[in-house]
């Protein structure tokens, strides 16, 4: 009788982000994991937590089991708890955020490109830095 064993290893991830820069203690910080070019950052993302904001400025998440390959991160601090980046009237954020590779548009949306990172050892620790416009 003969026994196959089909087995598939797929390299993983500890993915730790550092949120640096809030301001202050109120409401939740958003983070979400995107590996898809066509859905960053405004789409379902691949991966997300979200935490308390806290008064020292920084906050820490960890996504597990992150595969290995390439990802742009968005990150927001949701003062208000409504669940969206809030903007103003011409579309510019009210509140504070930020993208791997603290990668900082000025006048258009966040760039995939430019705040992709490569995710390819056991564990990555990546900091963003959340800023209001």
């Amino acid at each position: 009788m003969a026994v196959f064993l089909i087995s598939q290893t797929e390299d993983t991830a500890s993915v730790n982000i550092t949120v640096e820069g809030l301001k202050n203690d109120v409401g939740k910080v958003r983070v979400a994991i995107f590996n898809d070019e066509a859905t960053f950052p405004k789409k379902k993302p691949f991966k997300a937590q979200l935490k308390a904001a806290h008064a020292s400025g920084t906050v820490k998440l960890s996504f597990d089991n992150v595969p290995y390959g390439e990802y742009a991160i968005a990150v927001y601090h949701d003062e208000n708890e409504n669940e969206e980046l809030d903007t103003n009237f011409m579309g510019i954020p009210k509140e504070a955020y930020g993208f791997s590779n603290e990668h900082r548009p000025k006048f258009s949306g966040p760039d995939y490109a430019a705040a992709k990172v490569k995710i390819n050892l056991p564990e990555v620790n990546l900091n963003v830095t959340v800023k209001e416009f």
